[in-house]
């Protein structure tokens, strides 16, 4: 007999309709896993840690979620499922990712676009097919996967591209690693493995993320260490690209606090030297920043904060950067 469990954080998957208007997370695991088809060899169990919408999921929440993993692993679970609203999964599963969640069981994440209660709700679906990519052959390599409407993505690669669609993840640029079909999980790519960072016993530190557009000279970039934060992320534009007015800004902060440069484009990458003109990559290589590479704001605002809780130097947080990205 095969265990898996499913830890449950709330969204949209857990919501139904209030009475005083709007979806509301209230279901807990139990309610997610009722019903669901499962082979003859597989005990589905479910362990409510959070009830929230996922804005409100802090890294203390995920980090809730990494121990978890790793009790149900040392007591003989094959595989668990996060369930969770689909604003932050891929934060979620990109921090799971970089914490080494799947090293020794599969770890997959999956949520829903339409609440418990309607018409049409992906929830079960998305359930089952994360249950498929679950109970798929265990590759370390392979890392965190999230599952939705049939594909199946790379916890390093997965945005959410639509806030309306019911297919809201794709992957740019290599695409899901996989597909769902006949309740069988089916992988065709594998991510080259990542070295995993040790999970902080020290507070994840605020990082802001300060997006750049046309002409902004991004004066908010002082204000950044008075306000508490521990480092920030730039969402420049295009290849990684600010306007000129902004230089002052940017090399002020970076004297004070690490700095990551990501592109406000979900396909990336950020590049190193094609422009040289005032705002480019190689006038903000001068300035001391270090670049996402690949990595979204988002995930590269998730990677810093972990690299700042482990007293990362800005030589390390730029090798990390390098090699995740």
């Amino acid at each position: 007999m095969r265990e898996l469990v499913v830890l449950s954080l709330g969204g949209t998957i857990a919501s139904v309709a209030h009475e005083a208007g709007g979806l509301v997370p209230v279901y807990g695991g139990d309610d997610l896993v009722r019903g669901l088809v499962l082979p003859p060899d597989v005990r589905l169990g479910a362990l409510p840690l959070r009830t929230l919408p996922s804005p409100a999921l802090s890294s203390d929440d995920v980090l809730a979620v990494r121990r978890e993993i790793d009790v149900l692993a040392d007591g003989g679970v094959s595989g668990v499922i996060v369930t969770q609203g689909t604003d932050t999964i891929e934060e979620t599963a990109f921090m799971l990712e970089l914490l080494g969640a799947a090293q020794r069981i599969p770890v997959v994440v999956t949520g829903a676009m339409r609440g418990a209660d309607a018409a049409g709700a992906d929830g079960p679906a998305n359930l089952s097919a994360a249950v498929a990519a679950a109970l798929a052959e265990h590759d370390p390599g392979r890392g965190v996967v999230v599952a939705f409407a049939d594909r199946l993505h790379a916890a390093r690669y997965v945005v959410k591209y639509s806030a309306g669609v019911v297919d809201a993840f794709s992957s740019p640029p290599v695409g899901p690693i996989g597909w769902v079909s006949e309740a069988r999980a089916r992988f065709a790519l594998a991510p080259t493995p990542i070295e995993p960072l040790p999970v902080p016993s020290a507070p994840v530190p605020p990082v802001a993320v300060v997006q750049a557009g046309a002409g902004d000279d991004l004066r908010l970039l002082d204000a950044l260490p008075d306000l508490g934060y521990g480092g920030a992320v730039i969402a420049a534009m295009g290849a990684g690209h600010v306007a000129a007015p902004a230089m002052p800004a940017v090399r002020r902060i970076a004297e004070r606090l690490p700095v990551v440069v990501a592109s406000r484009i979900a396909g990336g990458p950020t590049t190193r030297a094609t422009y040289g003109y005032a705002g480019s990559e190689l006038d903000l290589r001068k300035a001391g920043v270090v670049f996402a590479t690949s990595l979204t704001a988002s995930k590269a605002r998730v990677l810093l904060g972990l690299l700042l809780a482990d007293g990362a130097s800005l030589e390390e947080i730029e090798r990390r950067f390098e090699a995740i990205g």
